[in-house]
């Protein structure tokens, strides 16, 4: 063999040693080994999450992370496309046309096994929430947001500060917590600011959503808080209705995203007494992303119509 073939050859062998060797960090925090990935969930996960910025996660904060995972997940394997990593990512997972909000908790628990940071912080949502058919269970979306978080998920790295904080579905450690949530909001990490948000007064709240806004990194959920500011004249000199409503109507129009069921909620509310037509619209999508007050509403809707006919 030539020189150029022998070193092709050496370079294949190790590609292929790499790609099932497990990998085991100091911290005892094991992940699934690199494998040869289909190309379709590379794409998938590359869609559900978006580069933050390049500057990475402080090194003590994801050591801290490391320690929680290995702590909810007991020493077992953690599902993950990559070894722990301190390359921020964010978002949601984007769930397939195909797939009905009722059944998304089973799609995104697929992808979650299959190591996607954004799916596993989209079931640790549904499975907070009990939307989309999960259950509620505040142990197992602790310990997905940590799964997500470990491979740099910032809006999971968020959310398990607010665990942290309030000790849901693990040990209470408030500093910790702030310091997750504090680190994200900085970065107009949008699940951060809208943590970050919940620790201010009204007036800061409000400059936090505007400013994630304005950055262009609002998800649904801050939408509908900044929205909820500008109807109800909280933090703001005075009140934007229209602007606040347009608010909810971009974060329902991210359903089925954390934030959309309870912007459609309200948009059913604001035009329920106006425009019935256009509130039923509202109605159905919240009722279709399992929003209580809209489930039971479209059951009293569905008793009245029987009776009158």
């Amino acid at each position: 063999l030539s020189l150029q073939k022998m070193i092709n050859l050496d370079l294949i062998l190790l590609l292929v040693f790499l790609t099932f060797l497990n990998i085991q960090n100091t911290t005892g925090f094991l992940v699934f080994p690199l494998r040869i990935i289909p190309q379709e969930f590379l794409l998938f996960c590359n869609r559900c999450t978006s580069s933050s910025n390049e500057e990475e996660i402080q090194t003590d904060l994801h050591e801290q992370i490391l320690k929680v995972a290995k702590d909810l997940w007991a020493g077992n394997e953690i599902p993950s496309v990559y070894p722990p990593n301190r390359m921020p990512v964010e978002g949601e997972a984007k769930l397939k046309v195909s797939v009905p909000f009722s059944e998304r908790a089973h799609y995104f628990r697929r992808e979650a096994l299959r190591g996607c940071p954004g799916a596993q912080h989209s079931y640790a949502l549904l499975l907070w929430n009990g939307f989309g058919g999960a259950g509620r269970d505040a142990d197992a979306s602790a310990r997905w947001h940590v799964a997500a978080a470990a491979q740099g998920h910032l809006d999971s790295m968020a959310a398990l500060g607010g665990c942290l904080r309030t000790g849901t579905g693990v040990n209470r450690d408030e500093e910790l917590g702030a310091r997750f949530i504090g680190h994200c909001a900085s970065r107009h990490n949008p699940t951060g600011v809208n943590k970050q948000a919940a620790l201010s007064d009204a007036d800061g709240a409000f400059r936090l959503y505007e400013e994630c806004c304005f950055r262009e990194k609002a998800n649904a959920l801050l939408l509908f808080n900044l929205g909820w500011c500008l109807v109800n004249g909280e933090g703001v000199k005075k009140r934007d209705s229209a602007r606040g409503v347009g608010m909810w109507r971009e974060a329902a129009a991210m359903a089925p995203d954390e934030g959309s069921e309870e912007a459609a909620w309200h948009l059913y509310e604001q035009y329920k007494r106006d425009d019935p037509r256009e509130a039923r619209r509202w109605l159905d999508l919240a009722a279709s992303l399992a929003y209580d007050e809209a489930i039971v509403e479209e059951e009293i809707r569905k008793r009245k119509e029987y009776q009158e006919n």
